[in-house]
């Protein structure tokens, strides 16, 4: 119960722009990847 309320409050501390700049970075590196497979 406390590790989850602990994960919860780590998650607060990260600001938004961050999240959704990692996330846009893995989105592009995913699509990469993507069109990498489909050339073979």
């Amino acid at each position: 119960m406390t590790a989850s309320v602990q994960i919860k409050f780590d998650f607060t501390k990260f600001e938004p722009i961050n999240l959704i700049a990692k996330f846009d970075q893995r989105y592009q590196i995913y699509r990469s990847r993507l069109k990498f497979a489909r050339k073979i």
